[in-house]
């Protein structure tokens, strides 16, 4: 399935960079890939914030003690 996925990813991009636009905004596939790629954009920044948070307390905690 990764295999299948980076084959896709791939081919999307040699026509990209060949300048073919391509409109394939109904296929289940495509929605996929973009409903995945936000969820894991949200995931990053919420990770991100909560590692910023956990690093702002443990140096609170290292200069109270």
């Amino acid at each position: 399935m990764i295999s299948k996925a980076v084959d896709t990813i791939h081919s999307w991009n040699v026509l990209c960079e060949s300048g073919v636009s391509i409109a394939m905004s109904n296929d289940p596939d495509i929605q996929y890939i973009q409903q995945s790629s936000s969820q894991l954009k949200q995931t990053t920044t919420k990770l991100n914030n909560a590692k910023t948070l956990l690093r702002s307390k443990l140096a609170a905690f290292h200069i109270g003690c």
